[in-house]
């Protein structure tokens, strides 16, 4: 067991945690950069797919994150394992762009340019966007053992997928994209995703412990 912490929280709890939080927001960003070049193809490399694919991962994420925090409250702080089979599905979710052209020519020719470029940003990077937005609401349901700690679980949550997303940018556009394929870095993405399910795994069934270890001795917000 970790070395405890304020709120009855290990420092192991803590820290993987962070992990996850930090790693759903460097796929997601790794996706949408190289979503303009999946789109490029097809629509061209312009504003037109970035502004579509941007569109699409932001409300996805916006979506996610209404989901996650409803799914979490449901489940409470010592409930039923979810988070390792979000952290799946969105491994499933970030190889769908790899239907590339064979999507994107279809919708091109029946939609025209930003129809098409939408509905097509929409059906590949849409429910990754979405099932990643899902895991910080829910960290933080998780990981917070009382109201006087929200706002500190929040900020570590948050600040961790933001550090994330800003590593994801920069490993992608500047060393991942230019020595590797498209496809190989969506199924590194969908692998990394499946470790992190391992690790959610983990830390889900760490957290139930403690939870049955504090029960009816310490005050809870499940």
């Amino acid at each position: 067991m970790g070395t405890g912490c304020s709120g009855g929280m290990g420092m192991t709890e803590r820290g993987l945690a962070i992990l996850l939080a930090f790693g759903s927001g460097f796929v997601v960003l790794a996706v949408e950069l190289v979503g303009a070049r999946i789109l490029g193809p097809t629509f061209g490399i312009s504003v037109v797919p970035w502004t579509a694919v941007i569109s699409v991962v932001l409300a996805g994420l916006a979506l996610g994150n209404w989901v996650g925090g409803r799914l979490a409250d449901g489940v409470g702080a010592g409930g039923r394992p979810l988070l390792h089979w979000i952290f799946l599905a969105g491994a499933g979710a970030v190889v769908f762009p790899l239907l590339g052209e064979s999507l994107t020519s279809p919708l091109f020719r029946s939609l025209g340019t930003v129809g098409g470029v939408l509905i097509s940003s929409l059906l590949l990077f849409g429910p990754a966007a979405v099932l990643l937005g899902c895991v910080v609401p829910y960290l933080i349901r998780r990981v917070t053992r009382s109201l006087e700690e929200v706002g500190t679980r929040t900020g570590d949550m948050g600040g961790a997928a933001s550090a994330g997303s800003i590593a994801g940018t920069l490993t992608t556009g500047f060393v991942l994209i230019p020595t590797l394929p498209v496809d190989g870095i969506l199924i590194m993405s969908a692998g990394a995703l499946v470790v992190l399910a391992g690790v959610a795994r983990w830390l889900e069934g760490r957290l139930r412990a403690r939870s049955r270890s504090e029960r009816g001795t310490a005050p809870t917000l499940g």
